[in-house]
């Protein structure tokens, strides 16, 4: 657990901000060009391990398929195809970003969407993603408090918590409403989890965790049955502020 951590400020220099939308939980960049293409809508997953777009915008944007790649989502792995675009938002432009297309079932329940942007694009920037100003902030400089080393999974930035007296690694994630744990099923209430790529059914029970700058707090999680050991995934919205440093590979967070 995390403690003495300062509010991040909202306002960095020499750092740009691109605000967000709101639409449930989900953060929405709507200034998003694919191959000089749009502006299109598409939401912020940092727990998303490639940058994806449905076919319908795949074709619109001119994006051939390139390879294909085991796509893993909660509801299990799947074969996707993919290939590479040119990204520019605000002043930001990178080339050659590893793109997915899929249908994003999960995504879609949200209006207009054409895509998830994962970690092939934000993992080319120091970010911060500011909860209280509705903003992502790129080429951010680091703000006061105490640094968190994480690791990576499948591209993913990850850290250590305990839950329920356990330590489990999970992946922050922009992209879920809630905390997610994979384990062997549990008693609890019955649920259908949706994602970009089909449902599968789940568990909610309550859970102690040590949330790092929050303390130790109760919260739902929703178990999914897993043949395998999977990392769990943390909802950002625990936080009011999180800065993520690519380069150094560590992060700040601020409580809520």
């Amino acid at each position: 657990m995390l403690d003495g951590i300062m509010p991040i400020p909202i306002l960095l220099a020499f750092a740009i901000a691109l605000p967000v939308v709101r639409s449930e939980h989900a953060l929405i960049l709507e200034t998003v060009y694919l191959n000089g293409i749009g502006p299109l809508r598409m939401v912020v997953d940092t727990g998303a391990q490639s940058t994806a777009v449905t076919p319908a915008v795949a074709a619109r944007i001119g994006v051939k398929p390139r390879f294909r790649v085991e796509h893993l989502t909660v509801s299990g792995a799947h074969l996707v195809t993919g290939g590479y675009v040119h990204m520019q938002t605000g002043a930001f432009e990178a080339d050659s970003v590893e793109t997915i297309i899929c249908e994003l079932d999960g995504a879609r329940r949200l209006t207009n969407i054409d895509g998830v942007i994962g970690q092939s694009w934000l993992a080319r920037f120091n970010y911060l993603i500011d909860l209280r100003a509705d903003a992502l902030v790129l080429d951010a400089q680091p703000p006061p408090g105490r640094r968190q080393p994480f690791s990576l999974i499948d591209g993913r930035p990850a850290i250590s918590i305990a839950i329920d007296g356990r330590l489990r690694t999970v992946v922050l994630d922009s992209g879920t409403a809630g905390l997610v744990l994979f384990a062997k099923p549990t008693m609890g209430e019955s649920v259908l989890v949706r994602t970009n790529n089909g449902s599968s059914q789940a568990t909610r029970n309550i859970v102690l965790a040590d949330v790092p700058s929050v303390g130790r707090k109760r919260v739902m999680a929703t178990v999914m049955s897993t043949p395998t050991a999977q990392p769990g995934l943390f909802p950002l919205t625990m936080f009011s502020a999180v800065y993520v440093n690519n380069r150094e590979q560590y992060l700040i967070v601020s409580g809520t």
